[in-house]
This record gives structure tokens, sequence and C-alpha cells, in this order.
């Protein structure tokens, strides 16, 4: 009986260990999407469907695109935020909507917080953690600061 409540236990404790991210077991990057808890994916999208946004953790890079119009920003770790007309060489598949006033957190390897995006009903805002500098987008502008 002894063993088995033990083997339950660890049962329960390797679950619990595994729902922050299969990124974290591997010791790769994770995302964390607040409130609702952790999830995998490296890329999500507004309400709308219009903004979809991308983490490229090897390029230590969050960016996002809307789909009417092809504008895409984006800002690095470190450095000064951009904007260019069209997404290439970039890519930016659907994912996991983010709410409106929901955040996405991209988590670097060594589980440090890299950048934050906050969804908001007028647009998406992202910035890096380390220097606060970052990007507004909506469909119709967007904003660097």
């Amino acid at each position: 009986m002894r063993r088995v409540i033990l083997v339950l236990a660890v049962l329960v404790a390797a679950i619990a260990a595994g729902t922050g991210s299969a990124g974290a077991a591997t010791g790769g990057p994770t995302s964390a999407l607040a409130p609702s808890g952790f999830f995998d994916s490296l890329w999500f999208q507004s309400p709308t469907g219009n903004i979809r946004c991308r983490f490229f953790p090897n390029r230590r890079l969050m960016a996002c695109t809307t789909l009417n119009d092809g504008f895409t920003v984006g800002v690095p770790l470190y450095g000064a935020a951009w904007k260019r007309r069209f997404a290439a060489p970039l890519s930016f598949p659907g994912g996991p909507t983010l709410e409106y006033g929901e955040s996405y957190t991209g988590v670097g390897p060594r589980g440090g917080k890299w950048f934050t995006c906050t969804s908001r009903s007028d647009g998406m805002r992202c910035r890096s953690a380390k220097t606060k500098r970052g990007f507004f987008l909506n469909a119709t502008s967007y904003g660097l600061f």
C-alpha cells in the first residue's frame, strides 16, 4: 500500500511539473499566457485574427504583423524596435488567441523574462523586458518606442 501511494505521489508531482511547458522539460525557451497559465506556442494572434505575433528565441526577437496591410514590427532583446512593410523572411502562423487584457511572456532559456506582449482592444503592445523598448500595432497604424 505504501508503495502504491509513493508511486502515485511521484506521478502527481511529475504531472504537475510538466504542466508548465514542454519547453521547460527540454531546457528550451517557454512562453507564458497570463492569466490562463502556460502554453507551448511561440506564436499567437489577436482576437480578430488580423494581428499575428511570434517569439523568435534563437534571434532574441519578438515581432508582429498585420494580415490586412502587411506591416511588420519587431523588437530585439537589446536594441531599437523596427518596422517593415512585409514580414519576409519571418513567418507568422496562426496560433492561440491572446484575448483582450491578456499578456504573453517570451521566456529565455534560463527562465528569465525576455518579452511581454499585451492584447488590447485598440491593438497589440510588445516590449523587451531588458530595455523597455517596443512597439504598438493595430490594423491601421503602428508606433515604436
